[in-house]
């Protein structure tokens, strides 16, 4: 009987939240109107210690993403993939700019838990 004990313990303890980690949750917005699609990206860390997490944006505008490593960010908002002009989801576009972390000048501290950062595209 010592190896359903062992299996409960190991699911119990893989499902305790991560404290280097957090949850990011928000709306992305371009003048006051939602986003409809694409995908949020953050990247953190530094050298060979960069990652990278990834968030769809849903038809609401709204996004959802968990462990994301905890410390500063940078984030990025591209269209979906494989958009063309013709078939960009309804709503605001994209700045430029905001497709590339180095350049979007979207920058966040991650802390353990939950946290809201909504993205207004302006």
């Amino acid at each position: 009987m010592r190896i359903p004990i062992v299996i409960v313990t190991l699911l119990v303890a893989g499902c305790a939240a991560d404290p280097k980690a957090g949850v990011l949750t928000g709306k992305v917005s371009v003048k006051g109107a939602p986003v409809t699609g694409g995908e949020v990206y953050v990247v953190g860390g530094t050298g060979n210690h960069e990652y990278a997490a990834t968030a769809v944006i849903q038809p609401d505008g709204s996004y959802w993403m968990d462990r994301v490593p905890v410390g500063s960010v940078r984030l990025s908002v591209t269209p979906p993939l494989g958009a063309n002009p013709g078939d960009a989801p309804p709503g605001p576009g994209i700045p430029p700019k905001f497709r590339d972390p180095r350049t979007s000048g979207l920058v966040l501290e991650i802390v353990p838990g939950s946290q809201t950062y909504d993205i207004k595209l302006d």
